[in-house]
């Protein structure tokens, strides 16, 4: 699988590992609470995070607890009963299949015949139909099927 250039997963999965959580820390959350990166003078790697998140997460922890206190129970309460609310007018709304639909006369039930299939015998005998498809040039007969 090396010489196809495409790594199993399992092997990509540690490299991103090794490159975010260096060996010698089980977790990521150690290596955040007592890590040093070495590439910035030796800078715990929790200042470093800390610092990105207060440039990229702009009142984060205020929006994780708006987040934390909203009932999800309530949207859904209110979503279920505006479905009651639907069912409820759907079925006071309902018309009888027997009776015309208002206003769409296309819907409307009618017993009437709308169309006729009538099946006409052969016109030609079949020594004639070989003279006609002997006739044909080269892109009619391409037309036909095998």
């Amino acid at each position: 699988m090396g010489s196809t250039g495409i790594e199993p997963e399992e092997e990509r999965v540690t490299k991103h590992d090794i490159h975010l959580k260096p060996p010698g820390y089980v977790t990521f959350e150690q290596f955040y609470s007592h890590g040093h990166v070495g590439l910035n003078d030796g800078l715990h790697a929790e200042s470093i995070v800390d610092t990105n998140r207060s440039k990229f997460e702009i009142n984060g922890d205020e929006l994780d607890n708006s987040q934390n206190s909203v009932d999800p129970d309530a949207v859904l309460e209110e979503q279920e009963q505006e479905r009651l609310q639907c069912l409820d007018k759907r079925n006071h709304n309902e018309q009888p299949s027997d009776e015309p639909v208002e206003g769409i006369p296309d819907l409307a039930v009618s017993n009437r015949q709308v169309s006729n299939l009538e099946k006409r015998p052969n016109v030609l005998c079949r020594s004639d139909g070989l003279a006609l498809i002997r006739s044909l040039n080269d892109t009619q007969l391409s037309l036909l099927p095998d």
